[in-house]
């Protein structure tokens, strides 16, 4: 289990130590839910922690309050008004970055969308300056909107498994354009890591503001999806153990789902086998915080070439939920599997002093080790002076007035700050709700 939990206990991705099981979230990336109200009251039923839609914002107004609560945003690609989409998604408590900038991945169709950030040269271009000030940008406009806040890595497609971590040389230089391109960036993350620890986001350089590390994976068998994890968990062993004064990270395969099902029934069962070993493998990982599967329909999930195999069919189908908004067979395997994970959500935790009160404790606990001694000092102090105000009261005649005398001796440790200070919430808010990289977007 954890040893020291997150800031954003239970709920969110950062981590402070080892990851436990109970720790993590299971969440869903789809466009699906976009304008399917039953269906998000269902995914809201059945142990799904967080959402994303590529988007930096939900696209409707849902009837189930756990819609917004569990939102998690993406600014999707470099751009000039990426810090005022940035300040927006500051009301959700984590933000996603790029959507897979390593990876060339244009229209699949005449007037189909972009599916990959890196179709473009200034989201491809790993190491450029221009990429970076945009980086420094959001974190900081997230984070002054969103104090304490969660910031996720861009996601990355890493199609060749390097765990992001290969060769870059070429990547800076390509143009991306239809008729001369890179498919693929083996080393975009690790150059970028080396262009935004330059920069300062914050209290931190605007590489180690990063709590979570995310990317993508798609095959027909688990073992396939294992092997690249584990890539992943080698290569950024720096990261993931806090090594040379970098911060401590967790990972999240934030897309993910079995190649070749084309019905969402799940007649032979292998997309439930899949489900189930790959999700076996991340619960037991202690570098992981969370995965969200990919959903999509066998009209909209357009199938791709993977490590060199060619489709055997036009669509494949991974979506959780169908029209009607009731679980899909593979739905409700998932359900099943998130079960054991899904945390108390809280929609505003601000508001309750006991909880903030806690909150606070918990921070300390976390950052000192003689912590015990001073919480439970702090404990025996409260209990003695509540005693005396009560003993006070009794002797006055005026219960109502202890509990006066209370509130007002507590009142300002409860429920107020130093300004500036970050708020971390042991349960927060978690949001995801986007459509997948590999999918058409509506």
């Amino acid at each position: 289990m954890r040893t020291v939990g997150s800031p954003l206990l239970c709920v969110l991705f950062g981590g402070i130590g080892t990851v436990g099981a109970m720790d993590k979230l299971c969440g869903v990336g789809t466009n699906l839910l976009d304008h399917n109200d039953a269906a998000m009251t269902t995914m809201c039923n059945s142990n799904i922690g967080f959402w994303w839609n590529w988007n930096y914002a939900p696209r409707m107004d849902y009837t189930a309050a756990c819609a917004a609560s569990t939102f998690v945003p993406m600014i999707w690609g470099s751009a000039p008004d990426n810090g005022g989409k940035a300040a927006q998604a500051g009301k959700f408590a984590s933000l996603m970055g790029y959507n897979e900038p390593d990876h060339w991945g244009p229209p699949q169709y005449p007037g189909g969308l972009y599916l990959s950030a890196g179709s473009f040269t200034a989201n491809f271009h790993c190491g450029d300056a221009g990429l970076a000030a945009n980086w420094q940008t959001i974190v900081q406009e997230f984070l002054k909107a969103q104090p304490g806040g969660v910031v996720i890595s861009p996601s990355l497609a890493d199609v060749l498994g390097t765990g992001s971590a290969g060769d870059n040389g070429d990547c800076n230089t390509a143009m991306q354009t239809d008729a001369d391109h890179m498919d693929e960036c083996a080393g975009w993350l690790k150059c970028f890591k080396e262009s935004v620890i330059k920069l300062q986001c914050g209290a931190t350089n605007c590489w180690d503001v990063i709590s979570v590390i995310q990317f993508h994976g798609y095959y027909y068998d688990a073992s396939v999806l294992i092997k690249k994890i584990k890539a992943w968990e080698t290569s950024w062993t720096e990261d993931l153990e806090g090594q040379n004064g970098r911060s401590k990270k967790t990972l999240m395969l934030t897309e993910f789902a079995r190649a070749g099902t084309t019905d969402s029934g799940d007649p032979d069962g292998l997309c439930r086998k899949f489900m189930e070993e790959s999700v076996g493998y991340m619960k037991a990982s202690p570098y992981f915080s969370g995965w969200s599967w990919f959903g999509q329909t066998n009209t909209t999930f357009h199938s791709f070439k993977i490590d060199g195999v060619k489709a055997t069919t036009d669509y494949w189908a991974s979506e959780l939920t169908d029209a009607a908004g009731k679980l899909t067979a593979i739905g409700q395997k998932y359900a099943s599997l998130c079960s054991d994970l899904q945390p108390v959500a809280v929609s505003s935790l601000e508001s309750n002093s006991l909880t903030l009160f806690l909150d606070r404790a918990g921070n300390i606990y976390e950052q000192n080790r003689w912590a015990p001694v001073v919480v439970g000092v702090g404990f025996m102090l409260m209990a003695l002076s509540i005693a005396r105000l009560f003993w006070t009261s009794r002797m006055i005649g005026s219960p109502s007035g202890a509990y006066k005398g209370l509130s007002r001796a507590f009142e300002p440790a409860l429920m107020s700050r130093p300004s500036g200070e970050p708020y971390s919430p042991r349960l927060d808010l978690l949001s995801i709700d986007s459509p997948s990289s590999r999918a058409i977007y509506a």
